[in-house]
């Protein structure tokens, strides 16, 4: 009976060693991948949710607003405060909104944007909009940076989309 008990013990040894030696290789995500993954998940996304509204007959601009706020509830699930300013150019116009949780300003050209067709333009704070008429270029500063958006007339619907995101902690 002691033999049994020896290999057994040993077993149970030998079992807590492997798996406290391989513990680091079970993760299956860091917050970097986390992001990536939120980033093409919403842009993906995105793009169906432009096509069915179209397809439908629906306002696009009212169902990606609807379905950005969505995400953004589902992101905070996954533990990261994710952010987004989406552009989106359809029927003449843009719809520039904002869900980060920053001030933006809308340049075109180098000069403010002061001129919307509805809506506070800029600068333009956490959850408003602005409506523009169309124009083939966008500047959006925040925090010190510029991220600039070209534009093309020739393209019936186009959505540009920029991303901020960081671990909760």
């Amino acid at each position: 009976m002691a033999k049994a008990q020896f290999y057994l013990l040993a077993g149970f040894i030998f079992v807590f060693l492997i798996f406290s030696l391989s513990g680091g290789v079970w993760y299956l995500s860091t917050s970097q991948d986390s992001f990536s993954e939120l980033k093409s998940n919403y842009v993906r996304e995105a793009n169906k949710v432009i096509n069915e509204a179209v397809y439908s007959g629906l306002d696009p601009f009212v169902r990606l607003d609807d379905y950005t706020k969505k995400f953004i509830r589902y992101a905070k699930t996954k533990n990261v405060d994710f952010g987004v300013v989406f552009i989106l150019s359809y029927d003449g116009h843009l719809k520039i909104v904002n869900y980060l949780n920053n001030n933006i300003n809308i340049y075109y050209k180098d000069s403010l944007i002061k001129d919307c067709l509805n809506g506070l333009c800029s600068p333009l704070e956490p959850s408003n909009l602005a409506y523009v008429a169309w124009i083939d270029e966008v500047t959006v500063r925040f925090a010190d940076k510029s991220y600039n958006f070209d534009l093309d007339e020739l393209s019936d619907m186009e959505l540009k989309v920029l991303f901020k995101g960081e671990l909760r902690r």
